[in-house]
């Protein structure tokens, strides 16, 4: 429970100063935060998203595009595919127009939602919150205890099974179960389908590395979502940290509304605008006689006058935070106070998965889960107030003044994001179905294939960008006389199938200028058209040399 002030009276742990981190003590050491879960609105929604996204995770790499994986992200080959199209390493614009795309991307959406991305889609929130917590859950039997709750596993109440040894051990093997599914997952993006069904189905023996690295990603996944939890969205997580920079008054974003809520407390007086809002209330009476008083301490917490059946059922403990700055009880003379609509339960803290008090304002811990927005919500529903005390709302809005989700920022930030993607699009349309590459080979700078000839040899690499099997032809052109030699057969390629050629790009002599000329290769398709070009440099030796052929065809400048 943090530090709260009740009407001048300092309560939480013990007086102890604020803290740095949600997730540390004063002593530095680790601060656990088993976060109670609170089924309201927002959450039901989160869960429909968070499972349809599980969903989307785990097919996504198998999904085929015109034969291509819809995601896949190839290192070692150098190849990535996105929605069905192939990018190699020599599509340096297109490459660079993706990554920008998605970096605008985010920064507009978090300009506009704030980190929705963070609360609603990121898979270590989705995987944490609604697979691994609620299995923890079922195995502890307990529904959470909220910030400074002891160690991860270490389990409290229940009989029996529930909460023994036992169960933490068969949680552990749960765990390590789902993270050796979600390694091979993630590895799948990576990889390839194909390529991880061969690993499974062999035996370890026959690919010691590659499983090796499945174990690899399998215990950093049962760390992360075992240990280190919330500290990745907190310490590894650089997304939180540009929110200072992405955001402006404008963002929507998960607030406390302080002008409502303030003055909060437990309660000596009644809320403004009259009493706690319980059924039979006494409002302005000096005397509450809610219905719900008896059975619900929050109402007692929200409306206690000294006297009333509520305080009296709550005892000694509510008694105290009654009381006043001497820890006196309330006497029956005192004015009532004109409170806010927080009641300080602090239900807030207790259910946020990073520990953190969203009354404190905006914080880089926050990733907007929506979780303290139902505990509140079902808070105000019990002691009879409106909704909303913590809500999606703006940092102009909460001060009063227009409620819009377009600024300036914005609106820079949709006219950066449609000139990159025309530009990308506009890019992608005129890429061809081949790419070409043409690389000088090692050695001789240039041979004499004949007389009044100078040669360069060269490897020429060609791909198949096209989705059918395809049937290519190199030439040289744009200098008279030029011609390819030894890679002027037509060549059959599989759909992304690259194969490398070796040839000798041919000049006259007379071509060359001060030793050097530059030639064009060109890749046609099987009707003639030009699909791909690239300028190759030729180089031979200078005027004077060329007048004395050397006798050996391999001989230097």
């Amino acid at each position: 429970m943090t530090n709260a002030t009740v009407q001048g009276v300092t309560i939480g742990a013990s007086g102890s100063p604020p803290r740095v981190l949600a997730t540390m003590n004063q002593d530095g050491s680790r601060r656990w935060i088993d976060p109670r879960p609170s089924y309201g609105r927002y959450w039901r929604r989160r869960r429909v998203v968070a499972y349809s996204l599980i969903a989307l995770f785990t097919a996504l790499p198998w999904v085929r595009i015109s034969g291509e994986p819809a995601l896949l992200l190839d290192w070692g080959a150098r190849r990535f595919t996105v929605l069905g199209r192939t990018f190699l390493p020599t599509d340096t614009l297109l490459l660079a127009l993706l990554f920008l795309i998605v970096f605008v991307t985010v920064f507009l959406v978090t300009a506009v939602f704030g980190r929705a991305w963070c609360g609603w889609g990121c898979p270590q929130t989705v995987y944490m919150e609604f697979v691994f917590r609620p299995i923890e859950r079922l195995l502890s039997g307990r529904r959470g205890r909220g910030a400074g709750g002891g160690a991860v596993g270490v389990g409290v109440g229940g009989g029996g099974f529930v909460g023994s040894s036992a169960a933490r051990a068969l949680k552990l093997v749960i765990f390590a179960g789902i993270s050796f599914v979600l390694a091979n997952t993630f590895l799948a993006y990576f990889v390839g389908t194909d390529r991880l069904v061969e690993w499974v189905v062999r035996s370890p023996a026959s690919h010691p590395w590659e499983f090796a690295l499945v174990l690899a990603v399998t215990g950093a996944m049962l760390f992360d979502f075992g240990y280190f939890r919330e500290q990745t969205c907190m310490v590894a997580c650089p997304y939180g940290r540009f929110q200072s920079v992405l955001l402006d008054q404008s963002s929507m974003i998960v607030a406390y509304d302080e002008a409502r809520g303030e003055p909060r407390g437990r309660g000596r007086g009644l809320r403004r605008g009259g009493g706690c809002g319980a059924s039979g209330c006494g409002v302005g009476s000096g005397q509450c006689a809610g219905s719900g008083h008896g059975a619900e301490p929050v109402h007692g917490a929200a409306c206690a006058v000294a006297g009333s059946p509520a305080a009296e059922q709550l005892g000694g403990r509510l008694g105290a935070l009654l009381g006043d700055a001497n820890g006196r009880g309330a006497s029956a003379g005192d004015a009532p106070a004109a409170l806010g609509d927080c009641v300080d339960c602090t239900m807030c803290v207790q259910v946020c998965p990073t520990g953190i008090d969203i009354r404190n304002g905006l914080q880089m811990e926050c990733v907007h889960c929506t979780q303290c927005i139902d505990a509140c919500d079902a808070v105000m529903a019990r002691v009879g107030r409106p909704p909303g005390l913590i809500r999606y709302s703006s940092q102009r809005a909460l001060r009063g003044g227009p409620a819009t989700l377009v600024s300036a920022r914005v609106l820079a930030y949709g006219v950066v994001l449609a000139a990159l993607v025309a530009g990308f699009l506009l890019a992608l349309s005129t890429r061809g179905g081949a790419d070409l590459m043409v690389l000088r080979t090692r050695g001789a700078p240039f041979v004499i294939p004949g007389p009044g000839l100078v040669g360069n040899t060269v490897q020429v690499r060609l791909t198949n960008r096209s989705g059918e099997r395809a049937r290519f032809t190199l030439r040289a052109s744009g200098t008279p006389g030029a011609a390819l030699r030894g890679a002027e057969e037509p060549v059959t390629l599989e759909p992304g199938e690259r194969r490398t050629l070796s040839g000798m790009i041919v000049v006259p002599d007379g071509a060359l200028e001060a030793g050097r000329s530059s030639v064009t290769v060109e890749v046609l398709d099987q009707a003639g058209r030009v699909l791909r070009s690239r300028r190759a440099a030729v180089v031979g030796p200078v005027a004077s040399a060329a007048q004395t052929p050397p006798a050996s065809t391999g001989a230097k400048p």
